[in-house]
């Protein structure tokens, strides 16, 4: 209840100070629309819009705003049930690839696809120079030279780059990406990234939260050290 005409209330019994509060503060009952539940009134009379009828108003507004609140909740299970169906249906396929370049081809459509990634791109770190496979990198090319410090620590980068440095990530030109994800592929055997971009420069900020994006980069990285090994 509203502190002033509380107070009022418990300092002097007087009906009329509430009835002389509530004449010059003619809107208390809009900005206090729950206290119209607590309330009990008479009958009213023909041609009068009474406090009952602001009542009904006012639990129907609020029926309205509780329905509006569980469809919510509804549409938010929905959308996580669907997000789950994906993540495993992308493992799952991740899982039946036999050779990196498969891999990367899955990884990219998948996100592309039901994760809403506009541009992906996966190399592996390695000591030789494996330029005929354009999956590898070696640790003194300008792209790893972007990334490493900026997953040095194994979490994950999200943020932004500017143009030569998105170009050289993703090596091709891209005006669309505003943000973006640098993903460690580390286990004892592989070390590497995956980088993915966004058109919305908000999707990928140094505030979010990045769970998924761990458990894709520790995935990945353990379906990539099976396939080296199985070659």
């Amino acid at each position: 209840m509203n502190s002033n005409l509380t107070s009022l209330i418990q300092a002097n019994d007087d009906e009329s100070l509430v009835v002389q509060y509530l004449q010059d503060n003619p809107h208390f009952f809009d900005d206090h629309e729950d206290l119209l539940s607590c309330l009990v009134f008479k009958q009213e009379k023909a041609d009068v819009v009474s406090f009952q009828t602001l009542q009904v108003n006012a639990l129907q507004k609020k029926t309205k705003e509780l329905e509006s609140k569980l469809n919510k909740f509804v549409d938010v299970a929905h959308d996580n049930d669907s997000i789950n169906q994906n993540i495993q249906q992308f493992c799952l396929d991740i899982m039946d690839c036999e050779s990196l370049e498969k891999m990367f081809d899955v990884i990219s459509k998948k996100l592309e696809k039901d994760f809403n990634i506009l541009q992906s791109n996966m190399k592996i770190v390695s000591s030789e120079n494996l330029s005929e496979n354009s999956f590898f990198i070696t640790e003194k090319s300008a792209e790893y030279q972007i990334v490493k410090n900026r997953i040095a620590d194994g979490a994950v980068f999200c943020g932004r780059l500017n143009k030569l440095q998105i170009k050289q990530v993703f090596t091709e030109s891209n005006e669309m990406i505003k943000s973006l994800a640098i993903i460690p592929l580390k286990t004892h055997s592989v070390n590497g990234y995956l980088v993915i971009g966004s058109d919305d420069g908000n999707r990928f900020h140094p505030g979010i939260g990045t769970d998924f994006l761990d458990f894709l980069g520790k995935f990945i990285a353990k379906a990539v050290g099976t396939v080296i090994k199985s070659k």
